[in-house]
């Protein structure tokens, strides 16, 4: 019985230890705005605990709703003649930044899909979701990782 209890116990310990999209931080007042064909997702990290140096992060996953992109000339000539576009994309960024009382403000940019032609459209995002993940890697190495959806 000692023999089943202690594998139990050790079994558990090595579970969360891996942190494996464990909830080990919160993430708050996400957004998500366009500019040109850049797509942002900004927010804020809390619970970062007293961690006084830089901290990496990793932010990726699905975004969806109604992409559409809109050229020079369409904005010119016919501001109802958008392009529809995709209504699922691959979002992925990083970077890094000090926590201040345990919070990290961040904010994650990637080109979006409107990317054919002279490269000079506008993406316009309606309705849009995330679903995905933020691993945020701290300066000894150890990671943490938590699921976003919104």
């Amino acid at each position: 019985m000692k023999t089943k209890t202690f594998s139990f116990v050790i079994a558990l310990i090595a579970l969360f230890s891996l942190g494996v999209y464990a909830d080990c931080h919160q993430v708050q007042k996400l957004s998500i705005s366009t500019e040109n064909n850049t797509i942002s997702i900004s927010g804020k990290i809390a619970g970062l605990g007293n961690v006084n140096e830089e901290v990496d992060w990793i932010l990726s996953g699905s975004l969806t709703g109604e992409f559409q992109c809109i050229s020079p000339g369409q904005r010119k000539q016919d501001p109802g003649s958008e392009s529809p576009g995709l209504t699922t994309y691959d979002f992925s960024a990083s970077g890094s930044g000090v926590p201040r009382n345990g919070n990290l403000l961040f904010t994650a940019s990637d080109t979006g899909p409107c990317t054919y032609g002279n490269g000079k459209f506008e993406i316009r995002l309606l309705n849009p979701s995330f679903s995905g993940y933020i691993t945020v890697i701290y300066p000894d190495g150890s990671e943490c990782t938590s699921q976003l959806s919104f």
